[in-house]
């Protein structure tokens, strides 16, 4: 598996064609949720991209401080080809984001708005529920908070 970040700036034009189309395979086109994907939040946002034998297949952004919550920081868009659910991908990545916060001395709280069923994937990582369930996009969701202040 690797792993490698990328600002939008520096992504190729396969890899940026390579991460909109596994977006749009998993969220469009299986769970068949139709939003703006195309949400002009990329140009700000660092993005993950994990490969196995060049084949992209797992994604998640991550956007800045401010964007679009106040004093924290947010990761979305986390996504992993079929063939590779159920083998632990989606952890990995998770820990990729995690290292990466940390290596750029990220204290503020991560937002999510993450699928209800993902719940208790989430608060594996410590993540922890805000508020109550909501629909979006025609799916239900739960805002989750992660403080990320070491003492």
């Amino acid at each position: 598996m690797n792993w490698q970040w990328r600002s939008f700036a520096e992504l190729k034009n396969n890899e940026l064609y390579e991460m909109l189309a596994l977006r749009q395979q998993v969220f469009m086109l299986e769970q068949k949720c139709f939003y703006n994907d195309l949400d002009y939040l990329d140009q700000d946002a660092m993005h993950l991209l994990g490969r196995n034998n060049d084949k992209l297949i797992a994604y998640l952004r991550l956007l800045p401080l401010h964007v679009p919550y106040l004093n924290a920081v947010s990761m979305g868009r986390v996504v992993t080809d079929k063939t590779v659910r159920g083998q632990g991908v989606s952890k990995k990545m998770l820990q990729q984001a995690f290292l990466f916060l940390e290596k750029n001395n990220n204290t503020a709280p991560i937002i999510i708005s993450a699928q209800f069923y993902l719940k208790k994937f989430y608060e594996s990582f410590g993540f922890l529920v805000s508020g109550e369930p909501y629909d979006e996009d025609g799916i239900l969701h739960i805002k989750m908070i992660r403080n990320e202040k070491r003492s």
